[in-house]
C-alpha cells in the first residue's frame, strides 16, 4: 500500500439518497494548513469536487461524505447545506478521517479521490477570505487543486476584511422589483480567480445587499425577470457586462450604488 493512499468508503450524497462506494481504491490523503493570521481554523476550510459540485466532508464511523454545494456561497459562510452528524457535530468536528486535533493553527488531514477541488471556507470564518493556496504534491491555480496519485500538503492563504455592497435598481424610471442582482469578478473565466460570482434578488423597492463580498474588481448588474440567464457563462454574461457598473471594492469597504436594470 502506497503511503497517502488509503481504501476507503465514499458516501455520495444526491437526489435524496445516500449511494455507497465500497472498497474505492487510490483515495490521496490531503493535509490543509492555513496560513494568514486570521483566528480561521484548518477544518474550516472545505473542499468542492470540480466536476460534481459536491462538498467533501470528514464524515463519521471512517467515510468521507459528499454534500450538494450551495449556489455561489459568500466566503464567510457556509458551503452548504451542510447537514449536521451525529451528536450535533458539524463536518470537520470529528470523525477518524481527521488526522490531526482541531486546534488553531494546526492542520487537518481528509482522503479524496484523485480529481480538481475547488477551495472554500465554512461558516464562522470571521470576515476571512482566500487570496491563493499553494501545494505540495498537487497543482494550485487560484481557488482550485488538482490532487493525483500522491498525497498533497495544502495551505490555503488567507486575509481579513471583506467588503459590502448595497444600492437601488431601477427599470424605466421605477424600482426593479423581483430583478437578479449580479456582482460578476473581472476575473470572471480565470482559472486563477480568487473571487466569486455574487447574487442577489431585488426587493419590492428595488433595493437589494450583498454582504461578505472578497475584495476585488467586480461589475455590478441586473437583469429583469432575469432567472432564466445562464449567468455562470461568460460569452452569455458579456453583452450585460458592457451596461453594468464597475466596482473596485476594498477591504471592509460599504458601497451604495444605483444601477438601471437590463432585459433579458
Amino acid at each position: 500500500q502506497r503511503a497517502g493512499r488509503m481504501t476507503s468508503t465514499v458516501v455520495v450524497r444526491g437526489g435524496g439518497s445516500l449511494t455507497d462506494i465500497q472498497g474505492l481504491s487510490g483515495g490521496i490523503e490531503v493535509t490543509i494548513a492555513v496560513d494568514g493570521g486570521t483566528p480561521v481554523r484548518a477544518s474550516e476550510i472545505l473542499l468542492v469536487d470540480a466536476a460534481t459540485g459536491m462538498v467533501v466532508d470528514r464524515g463519521q464511523g471512517g467515510a468521507n461524505r459528499f454534500g450538494p454545494r450551495e449556489d455561489a456561497p459568500p466566503e464567510g459562510r457556509s458551503v452548504g447545506p451542510i447537514r449536521l452528524a451525529p451528536g450535533g457535530k458539524r463536518p470537520g468536528q470529528g470523525g477518524p478521517m481527521l488526522r490531526a486535533r482541531e486546534r488553531a493553527g494546526e492542520a487537518v488531514t481528509l482522503t479524496v479521490p484523485p480529481g480538481r477541488y475547488e477551495v472554500r471556507l465554512a461558516g464562522g470564518s470571521n470576515s476571512a477570505y482566500l487570496t491563493g493556496t499553494s501545494a505540495i504534491g498537487a497543482e494550485a491555480r487560484g481557488r482550485f487543486i488538482t490532487v493525483g496519485d500522491q498525497p498533497v500538503k495544502l495551505t490555503v492563504h488567507l486575509a481579513a476584511g471583506l467588503a459590502n455592497v448595497e444600492g437601488t435598481a431601477m427599470f424605466g424610471g421605477k424600482p426593479a422589483i423581483g430583478a437578479m442582482l449580479l456582482l460578476i469578478p473581472a476575473t470572471l473565466g480565470s482559472a486563477s480567480s480568487l473571487t466569486i460570482v455574487r447574487r442577489d434578488q431585488t426587493n419590492t423597492d428595488g433595493g437589494f445587499s450583498v454582504a461578505d463580498v472578497i475584495p476585488g474588481q467586480y461589475i455590478l448588474l441586473a437583469i429583469e425577470d432575469g432567472w432564466g440567464v445562464r449567468w455562470e457563462d461568460p460569452a452569455t454574461l458579456g453583452p450585460y457586462l458592457m451596461r453594468g457598473a464597475p466596482l473596485d471594492l476594498r477591504s471592509l469597504a460599504n458601497v451604495r450604488q444605483t444601477v438601471e436594470a437590463q432585459s433579458p
